[in-house]
């Protein structure tokens, strides 16, 4: 693997991972926006906040150790980047709990406003199909 190509896949690697993490900035704010309102949310939404949260948070950690696994733990070794590591894998597996969950809660929310079954069903297909 090439310089430039080690740089690319890094450096996109990295500013993923820092958008990403700006990302869960604003999601500490509005947490905490949401906790000192007290809105008078049911227990199973609040608690869907909060788990979603944690994952978000658990699925930060793990990009930020898989830089510094490539960055710092395997410097100077560009086959790192060619080999899957429990941290891509797992990172994965919280994005899909996280994006899954969420497009279920906003379809349910639909049905929960439009009284109809119709919507939320094409809604929950079309948000599969991406």
């Amino acid at each position: 693997m090439g310089l430039s190509e080690l740089d690319l896949n890094l450096g996109a690697l990295e500013i993923g991972t820092l958008i990403s993490s700006i990302l869960f900035g604003v999601t500490n704010v509005q947490l905490y926006m949401y906790s000192r309102r007290k809105f008078k949310d049911r227990f199973h939404v609040q608690g869907l906040v909060v788990t979603l949260w944690t994952f978000e948070a658990i699925h930060t950690v793990i990009l930020w150790v898989y830089i510094y696994r490539l960055t710092v733990t395997f410097y100077g070794v560009p086959s790192a980047l060619k080999q899957t590591s429990w941290e891509l894998n797992m990172s994965g597996f919280f994005e899909g709990i996280i994006s899954g969950t969420v497009q279920a809660f906003f379809a349910y929310r639909v049905l929960a406003i439009s009284g109809n079954w119709i919507v939320p069903v094409i809604l929950g297909q079309a948000l599969h199909c991406k």
